[in-house]
């Protein structure tokens, strides 16, 4: 049987700062396989980066207001919150 796409110089460990998905999908085989075949090669696994957070702009202001303000209804911080600028929903906050 000829050695497998993935463990060839053509497969993902000479691509190891390719995107998992993007390999997988130029292999045709599902991303949990390059995922095991990066690992078995020995290669550290490259997870993505985290996006920044629309709240992580106001979170310095939320331990200072409860400080301030032991107990406010949960309202409160939130409206203060949009006062200074945060556009998004209650419910996505």
């Amino acid at each position: 049987m000829p050695p497998s796409p993935l463990f060839t110089s053509n497969g993902p460990a000479r691509h190891a700062d390719a995107a998992c998905g993007t390999t997988a999908g130029q292999l045709h085989v599902h991303h949990s396989v390059v995922r095991w075949a990066l690992a078995q090669a020995g290669l550290p696994r490259i997870d993505a980066t985290p996006r920044p957070s629309p709240i992580d702009a106001y979170l310095p202001l939320i331990p200072a207001t409860l400080e301030k303000f032991p107990s406010p209804a949960a309202s409160r911080p939130f409206a203060m919150l949009y006062e200074r600028g945060y556009s998004k929903s209650k419910a996505q906050t």
